[in-house]
């Protein structure tokens, strides 16, 4: 198309390598340049701070679509957001001072509603404060169909622009659509 491709933020100096603590209810993986600390009973990200910035401070929520009324039969229509619950966190150390944090959560159709499926996500963090996120979702509730499923993570105020790079499934989409495989959006 002739449009060249969104460049890649600078990336930060390396910090050290990252180190994970464990307990009860948190897994906090750190260096001095960034901390990111997990919440073991949802299984979702409480908090990321790179420096001393708020990078997220939530998530991920699974975005499970809505079917609008008079669309087809046998999609799912949430009253409410899906809910992850009864999480596994475990953390293992990777090449070059990175982390791999593993989660494993229940999700279900609201709190105590309905089993949906389990959703596993994989966060590879490197001390440098780059961070990629895979994530599958094995859906178990019999004859739901779903307009679309994604994950959100909520980012604070402050923060206005955003720019991807990730797999997409199609070639090609409309200039500016949200699944071009890279970009950039401001909010709002």
């Amino acid at each position: 198309d002739g449009v060249a491709p969104t460049s890649p933020p600078a990336a930060l100096a390396v910090g050290t390598p990252l180190t994970a603590q464990d307990s009860a209810d948190t897994l906090r993986v750190a260096n001095g340049l960034q901390e990111i600390v997990f919440d073991k009973g949802a299984g979702t990200i409480r908090s990321w701070r790179v420096g001393n910035r708020n990078v997220l401070v939530g998530g991920p929520v699974v975005s499970l679509g809505e079917a609008k009324a008079g669309d087809e039969r046998g999609y799912l229509k949430a009253t409410q957001p899906p809910v992850t619950g009864n999480a596994q966190v475990t953390s293992a150390p990777s090449a070059n001072g990175a982390i791999r944090v593993s989660v494993t959560s229940n999700l279900r159709s609201g709190a105590g509603g309905a089993a949906l499926g389990k959703l596993t996500n994989t966060y590879d963090i490197a001390p440098n404060a780059e961070i990629r996120v895979a994530w599958k979702l094995d859906w178990t509730a019999p004859d739901e169909r779903l307009w679309e499923s994604g994950l959100k993570l909520s980012v604070p105020t402050e923060l206005t622009k955003m720019s991807w790079s990730r797999d997409a499934y199609f070639a090609d989409y409309p200039a500016g659509h949200l699944g071009e495989p890279e970009g950039t959006c401001q909010a709002g």
